[in-house]
C-alpha cells in the first residue's frame, strides 16, 4: 500500500529541530542570564539590533543553523521514503522508516561530532566509544561506512524500483544484481572517503616565478602567539620540544635580549608595524576605536609605496583587530566584531561543526571556520589550507602572520581530553602540547610559502608578541625564592600582561633570517646570536634602512637594528644606554591560564566594552580607559636593573619598586632616590614618570 505523499515529514523535521534545541540546551540551563538584560548581550551595550551589523550576523548564523538542520529533517525523509519503496514487504511504515533513520542520522552527527571534535560540549559522552578499534580502524570509521553504504544501498533500490513493472511486486534480476552492484561500488567510494580523510594532506605548489624573479626580496613576519623564550633550544630549552623552531632558529641572527612593549597581541603587533611604544600610538589597551590612535605612517603602508603586495593573516581576532586599515592589501582573518565572541560562544552544534572547517563552512560560517577562538572546532591545518588558498601575490610581498595557538587556554579541537595533570603543574603541562603543535604549524606555514615560490628571495622573521608566565618559580625575576607573604611576589603569576615583575612576559623571540637569493644580499643575517637589548618596536626601523623605504625616521621610538646586525661582537652605544619599558593590561576574572572561563566571566569581561553601532565591533567604553590605565603596572629596565610602579587600588595611588639585580627581592622607594649608589634607579624612576602620564601625578 502506497503512503501518503508527505507522511512522516513532519516527524523528520521536527526531530531534526530537536537536535537543534538539544544543542542548545546547555545554555539554557546552565547560564540561564546569557540572553538575558544582564546576560551576555546586556553586558556589551548592543543597542537595537535589528539591521544593525551584529543583528545581521546573528540573523544568518540563525538561518545557517535552522537550514542546516532542515536539511537533515529532508534527507531523514527521503531515506525513510526511499526504503519504504525499496523494501516494499518489510512490515514497516512510512513513519517507523522515519524513525529508524532519524535515530540513526542523529546518532550518527553526534558520533561523528565527537570524533571530530572531542572538545565540543556534546561529544563527552561519545568520545570513547567512537575511537575504539575494530581490527584496526575506529568503531566510527565502521559505522559510517555501514551507514553511508546502507544509505546509497536503499535510494539505489529506491529508484530501480521505481522503474519495475507496477504488476511484479520485486524487480527484476537483473535489477536486483545492479542494486548490488551499486551499493558495492557505494560503499567502497565511502571507504575511499574515508581512507583519503585520515591520510596527510599534501602540500600544492603554486609557484609564482614572477615574485621569485624579483629583485626586492618577500619581507615575512612570522609570529608565534605567546611562545617563551626558554622553548627554544637556543634559550636553553630542552631539545626536541620545538624542533622545526630551532631548526629555523640555527641558521639565523638571534637576538638574546629582547623584549615587547606590552605583553598582549594588539599593542605589541602595532609596535612591530610602526616601530613606535604603545603610548605613543595610542594603542594602549585592546579594543580601542580606529579613530583614536595615532600610527603615522606604517610598514606595510611604506612598503605598499614600493611596490609591494602587503598581506595580514591571523587565526584569532577577538581582541587583537588589525585590518586592512593598517596598510594592508589584504587581511585574512576571521571575522572582526563583536559577533565573534557570540557566534564563537554560542555556536558549538553538532551538525554544523561538521561543515565549519569546509569550503563551504568558509563561506556560511566564517565565524568558526579556522578561528582560533572557537577552541573546540580549531584545526591548525585548516588555517593553513586557508592561507595556501587565499594568499596568492603576484609582486614581491610583505606579509605579517600570526599563529596563536599557544594562547591560553592552550587546547585546540585536535587535543583529545584526558586526565587532568595535578593542579601544581596544570598550567605548564598544557602549554607544552599546544608549543610542539605550533611548531609543526610552523613548519606547514614554511613549506606552503616554499611551495610558492616565496622563499626563494626572502626575509623572514620570526617573532614572538610576548612570553607566558606558567605558574612556576622562574616566573618571577628572583626565582620564587622570596617569602610568599611578600606584598609584591604574588605566589602565582600566570599568563601574560599580567605582571612586570615576570621576564617570561615580557621577554620574546626575535630572529631574521635570509633564504635563497637574499642570502646573497644580505650577508649580515648570517646565523649567530647578538646580545644587544632591542624591542619589538626596533624592527620597523630596522627595514625602513635597510631597503630604503622612506619612512621618517624622526617618527619611530625604536632603533634600527642595521648596526647590531653590522657583525661587530660590541654592543652600539644607543643600545647599551637604552632604558626599555613594559607594563600590563587589562586582567579580567576568567580570562587566565587557570581560570574557568564561563558565559559569567565573559560577561563580566565584556562591561568594560559597548558594540559600535556602525561596525559590529566590540570597543572599550570610553569612561572606562582612565580607571584601566590607573590599574595597571609599569616597568622601565636598563641593564639588569628595574623600576617598577604597582598599583595601589584602595589608595588610588602607585608602590614604586627597585630590583637591583636577578634573583634579589623588590625594594621598595618611597621617593625618587637621591644616594650616588641608587643613580640608576633614579634615572629609571625619571624615565618611568616621564614615559607614562597615570604616574605624572602620582
Amino acid at each position: 500500500m502506497s503512503a501518503a505523499p508527505r507522511a512522516g515529514l513532519g516527524l523528520a523535521l521536527g526531530g531534526a529541530l530537536a537536535l537543534l534545541l538539544a544543542s542548545f540546551a546547555r545554555w539554557g540551563f546552565s547560564d540561564r542570564d546569557v540572553f538575558s538584560r544582564d546576560g551576555v548581550f546586556g553586558a556589551i551595550d548592543a543597542g537595537p539590533l535589528v539591521f544593525s551589523p551584529l543583528g545581521l550576523e546573528l540573523a544568518r548564523f540563525a538561518a545557517v543553523q535552522l537550514g542546516a538542520h532542515l536539511l537533515l529533517g529532508l534527507l531523514v525523509w527521503t531515506l525513510a521514503r526511499s526504503a519504504h519503496a525499496a523494501w516494499p514487504r518489510a512490515a514497516a511504515t512510512v513513519k517507523l522508516w522515519t524513525v529508524f533513520w532519524l535515530v540513526a542520522a542523529v546518532s550518527w552527527v553526534l558520533a561523528a561530532n565527537a570524533w571530530a571534535y572531542p572538545r565540543s560540549h556534546l561529544a563527552e559522552n561519545w568520545n570513547e566509544a567512537v575511537r575504539a578499534q575494530v581490527a584496526g580502524v575506529a568503531v566510527f570509521e565502521v559505522i559510517t561506512a555501514v551507514l553511508a553504504g546502507l544509505a546509497l544501498l536503499t535510494i539505489a533500490l529506491a529508484l530501480l524500483a521505481r522503474g519495475a513493472p507496477r504488476r511484479t511486486d520485486r524487480p527484476p534480476t537483473g535489477r536486483r544484481v545492479l542494486a548490488l552492484v551499486l551499493g558495492a561500488a557505494s560503499l567502497a567510494a565511502v571507504l575511499s572517503a574515508i581512507a583519503v580523510l585520515r591520510a596527510p594532506a599534501a602540500a600544492r605548489a603554486d609557484a609564482l616565478p614572477a615574485a621569485a624573479r624579483s629583485g626586492r626580496p618577500n619581507i615575512i613576519l612570522i609570529g608565534i602567539d605567546s611562545l617563551r623564550c626558554d622553548v627554544t633550544q637556543s634559550g636553553g630549552g630542552r631539545a626536541g620540544l620545538t624542533p622545526h623552531v630551532d631548526r629555523f632558529l640555527s641558521g639565523a641572527v638571534r637576538f638574546a635580549d629582547a623584549m615587547t612593549p606590552l605583553a598582549r597581541t594588539y599593542p605589541a603587533w602595532v609596535s612591530v608595524l610602526t616601530g613606535r611604544h604603545p603610548h605613543t600610538t595610542g594603542a594602549v589597551v585592546n579594543l580601542l576605536p580606529r579613530g583614536t590612535l595615532n600610527l603615522g605612517d606604517t610598514l606595510p603602508q611604506a612598503f605598499r609605496r614600493a611596490g609591494y603586495r602587503t598581506a595580514y593573516a591571523i587565526d584569532e581576532v577577538r581582541f587583537s583587530n588589525i585590518d586592512a586599515s593598517y596598510g594592508f592589501d589584504q587581511a585574512i582573518s576571521p571575522p572582526i566584531g563583536a559577533a565573534d565572541f557570540l557566534i564563537g560562544t554560542l555556536g558549538d552544534v553538532p551538525l554544523t561543526n561538521l561543515i565549519a572547517n569546509t569550503r563551504i563552512g568558509a563561506w556560511l560560517l566564517p565565524q568558526l571556520h579556522a578561528n582560533r577562538a572557537v577552541v573546540a572546532l580549531y584545526r591548525p591545518d585548516v588555517f593553513v589550507a586557508r592561507l595556501q588558498r587565499e594568499l596568492n601575490p603576484r609582486q614581491p610581498l610583505f606579509l605579517a602572520l600570526h599563529l596563536t595557538l599557544p594562547h591560553w587556554p592552550y587546547v585546540w579541537s585536535e587535543d583529545v581530553p584526558g586526565a587532568e595533570p595535578p593542579p601544581q603543574t596544570w598550567v605548564a603541562d598544557q602549554y607544552r602540547p599546544a608549543v610542539q603543535r605550533v611548531d609543526r604549524q610552523f613548519q606547514d606555514v614554511l613549506d606552503m610559502l616554499a611551495g610558492k615560490g616565496l622563499l626563494q628571495n626572502a626575509l623572514v622573521v620570526l617573532l614572538s608578541d610576548h612570553g607566558e608566565a606558567l605558574g612556576q618559580a622562574d616566573d618571577s625575576p628572583w626565582g620564587g625564592s622570596g617569602p610568599t607573604e611578600d606584598p609584591f611576589a604574588p605566589p602565582v603569576i600566570t599568563g601574560h600582561g599580567t605582571s612586570v615583575l615576570s621576564p617570561h612576559q615580557y621577554r620574546v623571540v626575535l630572529a631574521l633570517r635570509a633564504f635563497g637569493r637574499a642570502q646573497r644580499d644580505f650577508a649580515q643575517f648570517g646565523p649567530r646570536e647578538i646580545a644587544a637589548p632591542v624591542s619589538l618596536e626596533d624592527l620597523a626601523p630596522t627595514f625602513n634602512e635597510l631597503l630604503a623605504l622612506g619612512m621618517p625616521a624622526g617618527n619611530f621610538d625604536g632603533l634600527p637594528l642595521t648596526a647590531a646586525l653590522a657583525g661587530t661582537p660590541a654592543v652600539p652605544a644607543a643600545f647599551a644606554a637604552r632604558i626599555r619599558f613594559t607594563e600590563t593590561e587589562f586582567n579580567p576574572r576568567g580570562f587566565l591560564p587557570g581560570q574557568q572561563q564561563t558565559a559569567s566571566a565573559l560577561r563580566g569581561a565584556l562591561q568594560v566594552y559597548r558594540v559600535d553601532a556602525a561596525s559590529g565591533r566590540l570597543q572599550i567604553r570610553p569612561e572606562a580607559r582612565g580607571q584601566l590605565m590607573r590599574e595597571r603596572q609599569y616597568a622601565a629596565l636598563r641593564g639588569n636593573q628595574l623600576v617598577a610602579a604597582l598599583p595601589n587600588v584602595r589608595a588610588d595611588a602607585f608602590r614604586v619598586v627597585h630590583i637591583a639585580a636577578p634573583g634579589s627581592l623588590p625594594r621598595r622607594l618611597e621617593a625618587r632616590p637621591a644616594t650616588p649608589e641608587l643613580a640608576e634607579a633614579a634615572a629609571l624612576w625619571d624615565a618611568l614618570h616621564g614615559r607614562f602620564a597615570a604616574l605624572a601625578a602620582d
